[in-house]
């Protein structure tokens, strides 16, 4: 007969740490070091072990590669062994079953920390088939019902410590190991596109209608794994960046539309319903660089006829005029602006264009 187990002290305390969180992390923490879990404790398939916010976590066999299965002792291990982060729930030819089905709020995310000490693990998810593999690492490239998971090791640098995440509607979560230890068991809600802050400036802009814009955004996804983004304008993909070229320079956007204003958005690739947007005018910024582009002539002054003080050229709102030289003895002088393009002049080693 399946039985639960009195969370007394004699017997075995899990203290869940809420710490204000929508769901619980089960880390171990409080049960007694050395504690067995299995047979030594009189537990027998099936039992319940602890529930806490509608999340029931019953002790279950083991899984063989031959089809057989086995149902031995689980035991608290503490931090002495410097494997996980203090205590931790290590499995000995048994698995842990995660009845999610009943938690209280909605989740779609489970991460843990694991140590894989050896033998064959077992894992599954929404009542999925039991896989059997002989390296964890595999149960990321393997296929289960509603969620994705992702194998983490770059925290830790070994091939036997690292975390796991589960996204998607998890139901439930079966782990079990001949020599596996697990902690920090932590279940959470994740926002269906983490995508957040989406903020886009148009920085300069010329007289031939290019923009260049900075975007800027953040990213409210805990997965380490982040894919590509897309900026788009006008619904055309004018960008594809990762997280780390934040914040992004878009330079010499032609926005395809009439109007006095476009739409700039930014999508998680190949995930059209995971987008922010915003509007931006057509203007450009006041005070804004002027780079020369638009000056139709190579020479402007005296021998161009261009009129002292009056403005000949405008750009960004900015207006270019020619005033004489004044010199030290009070005398002026009014010569000519010569405009020179950077390739005919190597000269100009920090220069582009004219």
């Amino acid at each position: 007969m399946n039985k639960t187990l009195l969370l007394t002290a004699s017997v075995l305390f899990l203290s869940i740490q809420m710490m204000g969180q929508p769901l619980p992390c089960f880390n171990f923490e409080d049960i007694p070091a050395g504690t067995q879990i299995g047979p030594a404790s009189g537990n027998s398939p099936g039992d319940v072990l602890f529930s806490q916010a509608g999340i029931q976590v019953s002790i279950q066999e083991i899984l063989y590669p031959n089809g057989t299965t086995g149902f031995a002792n689980a035991q608290i291990l503490d931090d002495n062994t410097g494997w996980l982060d203090g205590q931790f729930f290590f499995m000995g030819n048994n698995s842990l079953r995660f009845d999610l089905s009943q938690a209280d709020g909605a989740l779609n995310q489970l991460c843990f920390d694991f140590f894989d000490g050896g033998g064959v693990e077992n894992f599954a998810v929404n009542g999925s088939s039991v896989a059997v593999v002989d390296d964890f690492a595999e149960v990321a490239s393997l296929s289960f019902p509603g969620v994705t998971v992702e194998v983490d090791f770059s925290n830790t640098n070994s091939p036997e410590q690292g975390t796991v995440c589960i996204t998607g509607n998890i139901e439930s979560l079966l782990i079990g190991g001949q020599e596996f230890g697990i902690d920090n068991v932590c279940a959470d809600a994740v926002l269906a596109c983490p995508i957040a802050n989406l903020q886009a400036e148009i920085v300069s802009c010329d007289d031939n209608g290019d923009y260049n814009i900075e975007v800027d955004f953040d990213w409210l996804s805990p997965l380490t794994v982040i894919v590509n983004f897309d900026i788009l304008i006008e619904g055309e993909r004018a960008a594809t960046i990762t997280q780390a070229d934040l914040p992004y320079l878009l330079e010499g956007v032609q926005p395809a539309t009439d109007a006095l204003e476009f739409t700039l958005a930014v999508c998680q690739r190949d995930n059209p319903d995971c987008c922010e947007s915003l509007i931006l005018q057509k203007q450009c910024p006041a005070g804004g660089c002027m780079e020369f582009e638009g000056l139709a002539e190579t020479v402007y002054g005296n021998s161009a006829g261009t009129p002292p003080g009056t403005p000949f050229y405008n750009e960004s709102d900015i207006g270019l005029l020619l005033i004489p030289f004044q010199s030290l003895f009070w005398t002026t002088t009014y010569g000519d602006l010569l405009v020179l393009d950077a390739a005919a002049a190597p000269e100009m080693t920090a220069a582009s264009g004219q």
